[in-house]
């Protein structure tokens, strides 16, 4: 396939070919796979498609001379055809193929398979490979059977700029804690800005929502896998699950609507009190938007620095008002505290992070 050349998928919702990224002064040219948006995807000028999956987001290659193939033996490759350099390859352990193809699914899935196999036994799926984004039925999340073997880890990595698809410093992944509860988080290079709250049986934290605005999604920890998918079925517009260089994970989606737009549905973190630790230790991060103060302590406690706090430099978090003493033996005959120890409920939090809790 050459670089004016695109594939589509056999219903047309999907495109795969040769790109340049938006607002790009170069020529830098990618394999990517982008929803295959009729000619309303242009709205004054501007190119809205979004690029959904890119194959060689490290190596790009300049100008035209991009070309993808696969060999007899099942190697796909994208070649530099003025140097005959390979950028980008796929090699599998495929020798028992007599006839390997590649086909773009019909889910925006890439794979390569033996002509004439309509079963799901792929050799290689670009699903495995995602690079910032999730569609419908995608997972998120670990092939424990497979991984030691092969490697795969799904997790979503943000382009590095808006015109630099090349593996950017934010990225989602599903975590299991030493209780084996899992949680999905958003990494940077240095902290962990954002959580889901753990899988309780029934949800996975901050998700909870998602059914409300159309949505539903599938959770599974095994022997066999840890994975996230959400599904969109019976609906009309076309949904996309990214993670964004600025630190954000959006669901939009394409909607006809109006003339055809982008459409933002859902976005985390949203606010202060997404943000992993912003309230510090022994608090509680409250809704800003109904209260001039972000956090509060727990019950019991009280600002560690009030001045800080007065500020709403919550860092410092809370300390308790009477010294914790977990060797203090309440109810017996040595004790001379009359109080005695108590659980207080509260409501509309997460759970605790729990990647370093125990059992």
């Amino acid at each position: 396939m050459a670089d004016n050349e695109t594939l589509v998928s056999a219903g047309g919702t999907f495109a795969l070919g040769f790109f340049t990224p938006n607002n790009s002064g170069d020529r830098r040219r990618y394999i990517g796979i982008w929803y295959n948006l009729n000619s309303d995807s242009r709205s004054n000028g501007i190119d809205q498609r979004i690029v959904l999956w890119v194959a060689n987001r490290a190596s790009p290659i300049t100008r035209s001379a991009g070309q993808l193939s696969v060999a007899a033996h099942g190697a796909i490759t994208i070649t530099n055809r003025e140097t005959s350099t390979v950028v980008w390859s796929v090699f599998t352990n495929s020798t028992g193929l007599s006839n390997p193809v590649v086909e773009l699914l019909e889910t925006g899935n890439f794979v390569l398979r033996e002509e004439g196999d309509s079963t799901r036994n792929y050799l290689w799926q670009s699903f495995d490979y995602p690079t910032d984004t999730l569609l419908p039925d995608m997972k998120l999340g670990v092939d424990k059977a497979a991984a030691a073997a092969t490697g795969v880890n799904r997790n979503l990595t943000a382009w590095k700029s808006e015109d630099d698809p090349s593996p950017g410093e934010y990225c989602a992944a599903l975590v299991i804690g030493d209780n084996n509860s899992p949680e999905m988080y958003l990494f940077n290079r240095s902290s962990k800005p954002w959580r889901s709250g753990p899988w309780d049986g029934i949800q996975l934290g901050d998700l909870k929502n998602w059914n409300s605005n159309g949505f539903a999604y599938s959770f599974v920890n095994n022997h066999k896998e840890l994975a996230f998918s959400y599904q969109a079925s019976g609906q009309t517009f076309l949904p996309s699950l990214q993670v964004t260089n600025s630190g954000k994970i959006y669901m939009i989606i394409w909607s006809s609507e109006d003339g055809g737009n982008w459409k933002l549905l859902w976005e985390t973190p949203a606010s202060p009190c997404d943000n992993i630790g912003w309230c510090g230790s022994y608090a509680i991060c409250v809704d800003s938007t109904n209260s001039p103060t972000i956090c509060r302590c727990l019950e019991g406690f009280v600002p560690k620095n009030p001045a800080h706090w007065e500020s709403r430099d919550y860092n410092d978090g809370c300390v308790p008002v009477v010294g914790l003493d977990c060797r203090k033996q309440t109810g017996t005959d040595t004790d001379t505290d009359t109080d005695t120890a108590t659980f207080l409920a509260v409501k509309g939090v997460k759970l605790p992070e729990s990647s370093q809790s125990l059992r």
